[in-house]
């Protein structure tokens, strides 16, 4: 099961767009989550 940030969703642009680049869509999700926890943490 993929994991999902608590609140709000994913952009599909974003997920989209690191799929392009060759991610699988779980690879894509763990990115941007990673990408808004940093971001939290700062």
């Amino acid at each position: 099961m993929p994991v999902t940030p608590a609140i709000g969703k994913l952009s599909e642009d974003e997920i989209a767009y690191l799929m392009s680049k060759g991610f699988s869509r779980e690879e894509a999700e763990g990115i941007l989550i990673r990408g808004f926890i940093s971001v939290d943490l700062e």
